[in-house]
C-alpha cells in the first residue's frame, strides 16, 4: 500500500498560491526563495543594506552605504560554517517564534577570527551559535 495525501479545501488553496508565489519570486529574483535567500533579503532590508546581485559572492552578501561588506548566515542548526573572512562583518540570523527572519546578531571580521576555528578537512571556519552569541552584539 503506498502512502497518498488527499488534499483538504484549504491544504489546496495554499499550495495553489504558494505555487503561484514561487513563480513570481523566481521571475523577481532568477533564483529559488531558500530560507538562506530569504534570510539574505529580510536582514538587508532591515538593516538598509544592499545585496549583491550574483547568488555566489565569494565573502559576502551586502553592502552598507559606507561600502562594508557583511557576510549573512541564517543557521537554525548548532555550528555556524564560513569558507574565508572576505567581510567586514558577519550576520547570523534566526527564526523566532514571531519572525521566521527576526533575531540578528552581528560579529566584526576581527572578532570572528578569534572565534571560529579552522576545520582544514572541510575548507571551512566553524564556530557554535553559542559562542557567536556570547561575543556577538545582538541588534
Amino acid at each position: 500500500m503506498s502512502d497518498t495525501i488527499n488534499l483538504n479545501r484549504q491544504q489546496l488553496i495554499a499550495f495553489r498560491e504558494a505555487a503561484a508565489a514561487l513563480v513570481k519570486f523566481r521571475k523577481a529574483f532568477g533564483r529559488d526563495p531558500e530560507p538562506s535567500y530569504l534570510a539574505e533579503i529580510s536582514t538587508s532590508t532591515k538593516l538598509k543594506l544592499r545585496l549583491v546581485q550574483s547568488p555566489n559572492q565569494k565573502g559576502f552578501d551586502a553592502l552598507d552605504k559606507n561600502k562594508k561588506k557583511y557576510q549573512i548566515k541564517y543557521r537554525n542548526a548548532q555550528n555556524v560554517d564560513i569558507n574565508n573572512f572576505k567581510f567586514d562583518y558577519i550576520l547570523l540570523v534566526n527564526s523566532t517564534k514571531k519572525n521566521p527572519f527576526g533575531a540578528i546578531w552581528c560579529l566584526t571580521k576581527s572578532d570572528a577570527k578569534n572565534i571560529f576555528m579552522q576545520r582544514k578537512k572541510f575548507r571551512k571556519y566553524q564556530v557554535t551559535q553559542k559562542k557567536f552569541k556570547n561575543h556577538a552584539k545582538r541588534l
